[in-house]
């Protein structure tokens, strides 16, 4: 959404896994929000609305992520 003639504000959604705690959760926001303004400087604001994840697709996802 385009704020101004120089500010944008970016939403999304993002589920996070049930196992992650705050900071996790504020650190990943940060790591998102801080690569957004690398790619686009004219980002001034965001807002996430963060989901869990389904307990299966979590599930799912860490086998993936444990294979070589």
């Amino acid at each position: 959404m385009q704020l101004g003639s120089h500010s944008v504000l970016v939403t999304g959604a993002r589920q996070v896994r049930r196992d992650m705690d705050v900071h996790g959760v504020e650190d990943l926001i940060s790591r998102i929000d801080a690569r957004l303004r690398e790619i686009a400087p004219e980002v001034g604001e965001t807002f996430w609305e963060l989901r869990h994840t389904p307990e299966g697709e979590a599930r799912a996802a860490e086998a993936r992520a444990a294979r070589p």
